[in-house]
């Protein structure tokens, strides 16, 4: 998004949000207007506008000694893979019913740079992950769909580092990518619609792996 053509209450909800997702602001540290304006440099006013829209989206809660850090839980985003599964498919069936030969270039380059950054960059891949199903769901049609599935990607977006940070889960997750990439432009949207699920539902899988190990190593 380009900065200069959003409002500096955007800007510090972008900012604070990424913060809270990133883990900067751990779940459970208490956040108040006087320290983040300090920390931001900027007025109390945009930083309390910020604060209301990150409670609605549930990743912060106002309480009486401030607002506290929530952030997305393990359980969580194992429920938010599984209702991207449910409907990401169906906007990649969408998108490929309407692709043009510009998008698909636009997927093919993608898949192609995160290929060349496999075991290089985590953070280039990561990038170019979110990148890869942004392309579909931005493009499907639905207004609906892709906003939805926007808040979805955005509130996994520790997890989707950790999928990145696991060369064996990241080199699936890119072959993966290859082949919705082939049914998109064989313009099979049956199969590109099974193909999305199953990827999603492949990285739901790898969360859930990971959350009971952390249990029994704890």
């Amino acid at each position: 998004m380009n900065l200069e053509k959003i409002s500096l209450s955007d800007r510090v909800y972008e900012t604070l949000r990424d913060a809270v997702l990133d883990r900067k602001y751990a779940p459970g540290e208490y956040l108040t207007e006087l320290r983040l304006s300090g920390e931001l440099g900027v007025s109390r006013t945009p930083i309390r506008e910020a604060l209301r829209r990150l409670s609605q989206d549930g990743i912060v809660e106002e309480t009486p000694r401030g607002v506290l850090v929530v952030g997305v839980s393990g359980e969580e985003a194992a429920v938010i893979y599984e209702m991207r599964a449910r409907i990401e498919g169906y906007a990649a069936r969408l998108f490929t019913e309407r692709v043009t030969d510009g998008m698909i270039a636009e997927l093919v380059e993608n898949i192609e740079l995160q290929e060349f950054y496999s075991g290089k960059s985590a953070d280039s891949e990561r990038n170019l992950d979110t990148r890869f199903h942004a392309v579909i769901y931005e493009n499907c049609g639905s207004r609906v769909l892709a906003d939805t599935l926007s808040s979805l990607h955005g509130k996994v977006r520790l997890y989707r580092r950790a999928v990145y940070e696991d060369g064996e889960r990241a080199k699936d997750a890119a072959r993966e990518h290859r082949m919705i990439y082939e049914a998109i432009k064989d313009r099979d949207a049956e199969r590109a619609e099974a193909l999305v699920t199953e990827h999603i539902e492949n990285a739901r899988a790898h969360i859930l792996a990971q959350l009971k190990t952390k249990r029994e190593v704890n």
